[in-house]
């Protein structure tokens, strides 16, 4: 595999790291909103 090939694969593979960890954390988010508007 090409170098240039190896760095596209890997900005790849870390920027859907980084958005499925965001959606979790926007999960985790709604989730404790809704659980806080359940408690009022």
């Amino acid at each position: 595999m090409p170098l240039s090939k190896k760095i596209n694969f890997h900005i790849l593979v870390l920027s859907v790291v980084l958005t499925i960890s965001n959606g979790f954390g926007y999960i985790k988010n709604v989730v404790s909103l809704s659980a806080i508007k359940m408690r009022i």
